[in-house]
């Protein structure tokens, strides 16, 4: 049986087609509503009842904070250079992560046929976390530029590893920062310095990898070649180690164990868009950054600065916020002409 969706007072705003609607480059700053006809129904909530529970992350901000103090000057500019994954070097890396706010998020997921997005109920007001939303705010590359037999030649690449790793069977995130840390600073070895910043960005941050764990042997491979790693589809990879986390059954998870979970691939991916598509949220919890020369063509996580501790602002004023009749939300998040001639947008399978 579905959930009928009442139309919140603020807007009358119905269109068929959502994804027709222009949008203006600054339009998905405004507190509006906006449903389409697929919205009128929905499923109903996979759980009924409220349970806390304390969300961890593997992700950490501080990986990026090391390799902008272990690169050169000259070093970032090559990383920057690179259009998908450079951007994330200029990530404003303060605040921390809102484990509350993931919590009580995924406690509000819906029942969903669909396997690639999740839908939220918040006090009946949807909204949306698929591969449009993903791609706004994280600007990776879903497909596109690399062919099969590409990535099948370079899977069979292991120069980076012997040359310095030649003896360990396996290499862990922590030994990819402990050489980056210590690889003296040559023109040689630039390349080779940049290629580790990424595998380590990559490894640690986008995929949240224990540093106690294996790096992926095959992102060790795809490492060899700059151009490759830095064109290959790393949000195909993220988006779905993201969405399979979001999607886990927490009520199963809870059975079998104590109340405490981690939230994998990238949850700051989550959190920003949790701040996009509730406006009123993310003005209490973050700050918007002014455009500038490194955020205004870029994706929309490099204009959110998370807030530690935000003054004046608990968690529960927050869900007293949610819950209030005025509480605006955007089911969907609108793409502005700019962001749809970016490569990632162009690279959506």
């Amino acid at each position: 049986m579905t959930r009928s969706i009442e139309t919140p007072r603020e807007t009358n705003e119905i269109t068929e087609n959502l994804s027709n609607e222009e949008v203006d480059e600054e339009d998905h700053d405004m507190s509006r509503m906006v449903l389409t006809s697929e919205l009128k129904e929905l499923p109903p909530l996979i759980l009924s009842e409220y349970f806390s529970a304390k969300v961890t992350v593997r992700s950490k901000m501080a990986i990026l904070e090391e390799i902008q103090i272990w690169l050169t000057e000259e070093e970032k500019t090559v990383f920057r250079s690179y259009p998908q994954l450079g951007p994330f070097i200029d990530l404003p890396i303060e605040g921390e992560f809102f484990g509350a706010l993931a919590h009580n998020l995924l406690l509000k997921k819906t029942l969903c046929q669909k396997d690639h997005e999740v839908w939220f109920l918040i006090e009946g007001k949807p909204l949306r976390f698929s591969l449009n939303e993903f791609v706004l705010i994280s600007g990776l590359y879903m497909g596109g530029g690399l062919s099969e037999d590409e990535i099948k030649s370079q899977e069979e690449n292991d120069e980076l590893k012997n040359k310095y790793w030649p003896t360990k069977k396996g290499v862990l995130l922590a030994d990819v920062a402990k050489k980056l840390k210590k690889l003296s600073v040559t023109k040689v070895r630039t390349n080779d310095r940049v290629k580790l910043a990424f595998l380590y960005m990559v490894a640690g941050l986008l995929m949240s990898s224990d540093s106690k764990k294996v790096v992926n042997p095959s992102w060790l491979q795809y490492a060899n070649d700059l151009n490759f790693f830095t064109q290959y589809p790393w949000g195909n990879v993220c988006y779905n180690q993201t969405l399979d986390y979001i999607k886990t059954d927490l009520v199963a998870k809870f059975n079998k164990s104590s109340s405490a979970y981690n939230f994998y691939g990238c949850p700051w991916i989550f959190q920003i868009w949790a701040f996009e598509t509730m406006p009123k949220l993310g003005e209490m919890m973050a700050n918007k950054l002014a455009l500038n020369e490194k955020n205004k063509n870029g994706s929309r996580c490099l204009r959110w600065q998370n807030v530690k501790n935000p003054i004046g602002t608990s968690f529960d004023r927050c869900l007293e916020t949610m819950r209030s009749p005025e509480f605006t939300v955007r089911p969907t998040l609108n793409s502005s002409s700019n962001e749809r001639q970016r490569d990632c947008y162009l690279r959506m399978e």
